[in-house]
C-alpha cells in the first residue's frame, strides 16, 4: 500500500474526532461472569457494547453478564488515602508534555510524520491525574479523555514487560527491585517452535563462565512447546515444555528421586551455596521449593519478569484537563457616542410627541361621544315627559 493511501486512511480514522472535553458520559453497573460487579463510564445516550472487561479483583478479563445504566456520571473525585504533596502547575505539566512530544516527533521519519500527528493525542484531550503507588512514589499521569480513571485503565506494554498490565497497575522503575516467583493459575494456548542447536561459544551474559555454558547448552536442534500462562499476580508469561504430548491436565512430573532430592538439598544448604545466592533470596527460596517438590517439569512456579516493574495504584486524585477549556467571554457593551445618544433622544421625543397627540385625539373623541350620549338622553327624557302630560284626563 502506498504512503499516500496510508495517509488518507489515517485522516479518515483519526482526523475528525470529537473533542474529549465536550463528551458526556453515563455511569453503568456491570455484572461479570466471575460474580463481581463493577462500575464504568460509557458514552451518553449509547448502549453498552463491550463484551469483556478486566476484573480488578480477579485481575483477568471476564465476560459481561448484566448491565444497568445508573444515570449521568458525576465529576471524578479522589479515591483511596490522600495523595501526599501538591500537583505541579498546569504550565509546567504542559511544557513537559510538549517537550516529550517533540522528542518523539524527532524520531519519526518525515514521510510518516502526518500519520504520527493524527494518531497522537492532543494536549486539549488529556486529563491529569496524580497516583500514589504501593512503593510510596507519586506519579503524574495523563489519560486520553476523562472516561476512565487510572484504576480502570489497562496500561500498554513496553520494552520492560511482556503483555499489558492488569487494571490498577502501572509500570514504574524503582530501586531495590528483585525477581519474584509466582504460581501458575491458568494455562492458555501453546505454540510449537523449532530451535537450532546452541552455539559453541557462550553468549555475552555468560561469557565469563564457559564451563557452565558447556553444561547447559543444547548441542542438537530441538522442538519445544511454548505455553502461555497466567500467574497468581495476574501477569502473563510463557513456559517452555520439551514434551510435546504434555497437557496441563497431566500436571507437573517430578524428575528427582528421594535420594537425589536429599543430595540436592544438602548442596543447597552449604555455606558456599548460600553465599553465592546472597542478594538473590527469592531465587534461592524458589530453588529450594522446587527441589522439595522433586524438581517438577514444567515447574508450577515461574519467574515473573513484570512484577519488578509493575506497581499497584494505592490512591489517585484528578487534577483537571491539561489544557482547560477557555471560559466563554461575554462581549463588553460598547459605550455609544454622544451623537448616537442625541439621535436616540430625538427619536424618543418624537415618539412621545406622537403618543401625546394620539392620546389627545382619543380624549377629544371620547368627550364628543359623551356629549352626544348626554344630549340623546335629555331628548328621550323630554319626550317621555311630554307623553305623560298628554295622557292626563282633562
Amino acid at each position: 500500500m502506498s504512503q499516500e493511501r496510508w495517509t488518507t486512511i489515517a485522516r479518515l480514522l483519526y482526523g475528525y474526532t470529537t473533542s474529549e472535553q465536550s463528551r458526556q458520559y453515563d455511569e453503568w453497573e456491570l455484572g461479570l461472569t466471575c460474580g463481581h460487579s463493577i462500575r464504568r463510564r460509557w458514552y451518553q445516550d449509547r448502549e453498552w457494547t463491550e463484551k469483556t472487561l478486566a476484573c480488578p479483583t480477579c485481575r483477568v478479563s471476564r465476560g459481561v453478564l448484566s448491565r444497568r445504566n445508573i444515570g449521568s456520571a458525576s465529576a471524578w473525585c479522589a479515591t483511596g488515602p490522600k495523595t501526599p504533596g501538591v500537583p505541579q502547575s498546569a504550565t509546567r505539566a504542559l511544557k513537559e508534555f510538549n517537550k516529550s512530544q517533540q522528542l518523539q516527533r524527532d524520531l519519526v521519519a518525515p514521510g510518516l510524520l502526518e500519520i504520527w500527528e493524527l494518531r497522537r493525542p492532543k494536549a486539549e484531550d488529556l486529563f491529569r491525574w496524580r497516583a500514589r503507588l504501593d512503593c510510596g512514589c507519586v506519579k503524574e499521569l495523563l489519560i486520553h479523555g476523562d472516561m476512565r480513571s487510572p484504576l480502570d485503565t489497562v496500561w500498554p506494554s513496553s520494552g520492560l514487560i511482556d503483555g499489558d498490565l492488569p487494571p490498577g497497575e502501572i509500570e514504574h522503575l524503582h530501586k531495590d527491585m528483585n525477581d519474584s516467583y509466582r504460581e501458575i493459575v491458568d494455562w492458555g494456548e501453546y505454540r510449537i517452535v523449532d530451535h537450532p542447536a546452541d552455539p559453541v561459544e557462550p553468549p555475552d551474559y555468560i561469557s565469563d563462565d564457559p564451563e557452565c555454558w558447556a553444561k547447559i547448552r543444547h548441542s542438537e536442534p530441538r522442538t519445544i512447546a511454548h505455553w502461555g500462562v497466567t500467574l497468581a499476580c495476574g501477569h502473563h508469561t510463557e513456559v517452555s515444555v520439551e514434551d510435546l504430548a504434555w497437557r496441563p491436565s497431566n500436571g507437573p512430573v517430578a524428575t528427582l528421586s528421594d535420594e537425589k532430592r536429599q543430595l540436592r538439598l544438602a548442596e543447597l544448604d552449604q555455606p558456599e551455596t548460600q553465599k553465592a545466592f546472597e542478594g538473590m533470596r527469592a531465587v534461592y527460596d524458589h530453588m529450594k521449593r522446587m527441589i522439595l517438590a522433586g524438581l517438577p517439569k514444567p515447574a508450577p512456579e515461574q519467574r515473573c519478569g513484570t512484577c519488578r516493574y509493575a506497581h499497584k495504584i494505592v490512591s489517585c486524585e484528578p487534577n483537571g484537563w491539561l489544557v482547560p477549556s477557555a471560559p466563554v467571554k461575554k462581549p463588553k457593551a460598547r459605550t455609544p457616542s454622544r451623537a448616537t445618544l442625541q439621535k436616540k433622544l430625538e427619536d424618543a421625543e418624537t415618539a412621545a410627541s406622537n403618543l401625546r397627540k394620539q392620546l389627545a385625539e382619543l380624549d377629544r373623541d371620547h368627550s364628543a361621544q359623551q356629549t352626544t350620549v348626554s344630549a340623546t338622553r335629555q331628548e328621550l327624557s323630554s319626550a317621555a315627559s311630554r307623553d305623560v302630560l298628554d295622557d292626563r284626563p282633562i
